[in-house]
């Protein structure tokens, strides 16, 4: 019941990343009804240990030997559900750093599967490690309590190294057991918050941006909803995504069905209506600095499709100039600059 309830919020946050809401904000809903409670309602990365999994399977098997495959594909679900929001977060990670995270450092706090233990069996840090890994990323990983053996068995990879066994050769190590958070995060691009331990409630951001690469900008990762005041990382510099709430939503709000121009190669200005902005857009329209446009600017407005992104264009797709009555050059469009959004 513990792991359903578990893979339950964590479904319902993968909702709010598609709609906007905070998955905290309808943990609390839920907690207000006496007959759920507030147990166990704490969206994250995933569960892992010895039990849950175990138990699980063990009960699946037990349904499907007792011929009632409905109910063995009931309880199949929260075991699919935990995988599936493993996988989630990391191709979150992958897909906002661009795609690809070769020889791109990402500082990874936490591998124990729950605070207050060393144990990482079945651990959801280590999923997303191997995601990680396959995209080309080296790790710095910090754990406080899991020992730098552990992280390296569990990760299977023979090439790994320590900061206790490598001495001095780890710049060609594909991972970092790291002895502190900031030693982690120190010239990483990407900080991904993997097990809820306290002291990660009490970093430093102000020290921590200050250690991070620059370039093009830092990424924060938050999978166990442990930073507060995601204002305060914004303020210095850093992006933040955290599970169960859709990035910067005030800025999605801002630009869904708002007006924008796109400057083509040839010097012609196209304003359009962009519908269905989704995350991934809003990012490179932050990138790309679209200026939003009025109706009382007195230009032509031009319905957006389709669109797709390409490097640092925001390629759009079924874009006519209804002047011109052509389609297009979508392959090479770039955006006008973006006055502040007030808020």
């Amino acid at each position: 019941m513990l792991a359903q309830r578990i893979s339950s919020i964590n479904a319902i946050s993968a909702v709010c990343e598609a709609t906007g809401a905070d998955v905290a904000d309808v943990a609390r809903g839920c907690a207000a009804d006496s007959r759920i409670g507030d147990k166990y309602l704490g969206a994250s990365v995933g569960f892992g240990g010895s039990c849950f999994q175990k138990d699980i399977a063990s009960l699946v098997w037990l349904c499907h030997s007792l011929g009632l495959p409905e109910v063995a594909e009931y309880w199949h679900q929260v075991l699919r559900l935990n995988e599936y929001q493993k996988s989630r977060f990391a191709q979150r990670i992958v897909h906002v750093a661009g795609g690809s995270l070769a020889g791109r450092r990402v500082a990874c706090l936490g591998f124990a599967y729950k605070a207050g233990t060393g144990d990482a069996r079945n651990t959801p840090a280590a999923a997303v490690c191997r995601t990680l890994l396959a995209h080309g990323a080296q790790l710095a990983v910090y754990d406080p309590k899991v020992p730098a053996q552990s992280i390296i068995e569990h990760l299977g990879d023979p090439c790994l190294a320590t900061e206790q066994h490598a001495k001095g050769n780890t710049s060609s190590s594909r991972v970092r057991v790291c002895k502190s958070a900031y030693q982690a995060m120190d010239g990483a691009c990407v900080v991904a918050i993997l097990t809820p331990w306290d002291e990660f409630r009490h970093i430093d951001w102000t020290r921590a941006a200050s250690l991070l690469l620059d370039a093009p900008q830092p990424f924060v990762f938050d999978g166990q909803l442990v930073v507060d005041d995601v204002g305060e990382l914004e303020g210095l510099g850093l992006q933040v995504h955290v599970v169960g709430r859709r990035h910067d939503m005030s800025q999605l709000q801002t630009y869904v069905d708002r007006r924008v121009t796109v400057i083509m190669n040839d010097g012609r200005l196209v304003v359009g209506l962009l519908r269905g902005l989704d995350q991934t857009t809003n990012i490179i329209m932050q990138e790309c600095q679209e200026r939003v446009f009025s109706e009382d600017d007195g230009v032509e407005i031009v319905d957006l499709g389709l669109y797709m992104i390409r490097g640092d264009n925001i390629a759009i797709i079924g874009l006519v100039d209804e002047a011109a009555d052509a389609e297009l050059d979508f392959e090479n469009t770039r955006c006008a600059p973006l006055p502040p959004v007030k808020h």
